[in-house]
């Protein structure tokens, strides 16, 4: 698979998760967590576990059973610039041993570690 097959499968997964929260809204709401180091280890487990989903939709509803969470990885894929997630981009796909075209998720379980590796959290407010 190459870089721009890569970038099409995180996207087509980042696109179905927006449709998803369109027409079924989380019903929780997320505080700022309390502890980011175990809430970005929280992520990355997820984002682990995407790695293996046989299609789209499986993986947007691995990531709907934990909300907080999803609204974790939301909230951190709005926080990057466009420029500053082509790097993330980029710097994913060259990471990804030999990625599997037949395993969509992998593209964006790749760009969530590689955020999560890289994370730092916001800072704290007076």
């Amino acid at each position: 698979m190459n870089y721009v097959e890569f970038s099409r499968q995180f996207l087509a997964v980042q696109s179905a998760i927006q449709t998803s929260l369109e027409q079924f809204p989380l019903k929780t709401e997320a505080g700022v967590p309390e502890d980011w180091n175990a809430t970005i280890a929280r992520a990355r487990v997820v984002a682990e576990s995407l790695m293996l989903c046989p299609d789209v939709e499986r993986a947007v509803a691995e990531l709907r059973q934990d909300q907080t969470i999803m609204l974790i990885v939301i909230w951190m894929l709005t926080e990057i610039d466009d420029q500053t997630l082509l790097l993330i981009l980029q710097r994913a796909y060259e990471a990804t041993p030999l990625p599997s075209s037949n395993l969509p998720g992998q593209a964006f379980a790749s760009v969530l570690i590689e955020i999560c590796d890289n994370w730092q959290p916001p800072p704290k407010r007076a």
